[in-house]
């Protein structure tokens, strides 16, 4: 894998984004964040000329905000809640 198919991924993430499909852009998001992982860092300077869009921690920070995106959609939120025993 290479430096392009890193930033196909997240290309591929960002227009899943635009279009809806969270799902999608968190799979290819999280491939992408996985060729970063195993490609030895001295490529990731582009072996092939080109250069990394996102780094490691952006992508990161991308997938959490993906995961905060669906869960909200879902009308999912965690909150805390405190019991109190009426009894008490």
């Amino acid at each position: 894998m290479s430096v392009a198919d890193i930033n196909t991924f997240m290309a591929a993430a960002n227009t899943a984004i635009l279009a809806g499909d969270y799902g999608t852009a968190l799979e290819q998001a999280i491939c992408a964040q996985g060729l970063i992982a195993t490609t030895p860092e001295t490529e990731t300077g582009g072996r092939d000329g080109q250069r990394l869009a996102f780094s490691s921690n952006q992508i990161t920070e991308f997938i959490g905000n993906i995961r905060k995106i669906r869960a909200s959609r879902r009308g999912i939120r965690r909150t805390k809640v405190n019991y109190v025993n009426p009894s008490s």
